[in-house]
């Protein structure tokens, strides 16, 4: 899609000219992103092109997202009453090549990877009955047919996001072909180490959407790791112990790794280490934090933070009782991470946590 646009005076009142060849006023959020933008020649890497001439500040290159905004607001700001400043503009508009323009006016469409595992049906389940956002299908290569009158798409195509939770064993694969559509994706697949993150990284390098890894969709497991990563640079020690039910295919959990890597780079560490009579009694090291792993029947979930000075003694904990606890947290991602770049890690990444 190309949108030719022409700054004529920033402090004049102006008017739009649209495809019709009808006048209405400028949006000032149409202003705001192209004087962001630098006036200049934009290219998006999303086959989108807007090109603003007469500027004084030359060319510029802008992010994706800067077009698309700017292309949706122009589509749909015929009644709405201007404000200065703005700029006058002369719009046209053209498809070219693959466009990736979102229409802000209709449902997210979503498929949701792994159901109808525990995690991935829940969180199916909670999208159901969201507002602005369509489950369009869900994916398992194993099913066919229907879940919850949801039909399992053999080939999905054509959907804004993907929530992966599928199995540790095929979420790399999964990710790689959701960037090869073109998807953003949101990740709730347990166990993704440094390295791993550091593998989804090369696969979305110059990608023109979003990946947003999540250890963890519930609010209060966000909260908990925010809180202990503010915690940690002000106490002696700190040590993570997770539980969860046994059968959990990865241990330590993603949301012990995420914790126990955040609060190492806030400053946070573990004590001197123990003569270990059996080995790993004193759990595992991640980046200088110790993490330990509990799996035991009729479980769920449950992380402590315990953190140490000399006289005093704090715990931070969180336990979900339900995979219901997941659901808001995996709508607010899918809600988000078309406005991403990139890989981003965690939750409150996107919550302003």
């Amino acid at each position: 899609m190309v949108v030719a646009a022409d700054v004529v005076d920033r402090d004049q009142v102006g008017m739009t000219e649209g495809r019709g060849g009808c006048s209405f006023p400028i949006h000032p959020a149409v202003y705001g992103i192209i004087r962001r933008s630098g006036m200049g020649a934009l290219q998006s890497d999303r086959s989108i092109e807007a090109r603003v001439t007469g500027s004084p500040h030359g060319g510029h290159t802008t992010r994706g997202k800067d077009v698309e905004q700017l292309v949706a607001i122009v589509d749909e700001i015929g009644h709405v009453p201007h404000a200065t400043p703005v700029a006058r503009i002369d719009t046209s508009v053209r498809r070219v090549g693959h466009p990736r323009v979102r229409n802000m006016t209709q449902p997210i469409k979503t498929i949701v990877s792994g159901v109808p595992g525990k995690l991935a049906g829940a969180i199916a389940q909670g999208l159901l009955t969201e507002d602005g956002i369509e489950l369009a299908g869900v994916y398992n290569p194993r099913r066919s047919g229907e879940w919850e009158g949801v039909p399992y798409l053999p080939e999905p195509d054509q959907v804004d996001v993907v929530v992966e939770a599928g199995p540790d064993s095929t979420v790399m694969e999964n990710l790689r072909r959701w960037r090869s559509i073109e998807a953003s994706v949101v990740v709730g697949t347990s166990g993704f180490t440094q390295d791993r993150i550091d593998e989804v990284r090369r696969i979305w390098e110059n990608a023109a959407t979003a990946c947003l890894i999540v250890p963890n969709f519930s609010m209060g497991a966000v909260l908990m790791m925010r809180f202990a990563e503010m915690a940690a640079p002000h106490f002696a020690t700190v040590e993570v112990v997770e539980r969860h039910k046994d059968g959990k295919p990865d241990a330590p959990s993603g949301t012990a790794l995420g914790t126990a890597a955040r609060i190492a780079a806030a400053g946070g560490r573990s004590g001197g280490r123990s003569e270990e009579l059996v080995e790993g009694a004193l759990g595992g090291d991640v980046d200088g934090v110790r993490v330990h792993s509990l799996r035991l029947a009729g479980m769920l979930s449950h992380q402590e933070v315990a953190l140490t000075n000399p006289g005093e003694q704090l715990s931070i904990v969180h336990q979900s009782t339900s995979y219901g606890s997941f659901a808001s947290g995996a709508a607010a991602a899918v809600r988000a991470v078309r406005d991403l770049e990139g890989v981003t890690l965690g939750l409150d990444a996107v919550l302003g946590i």
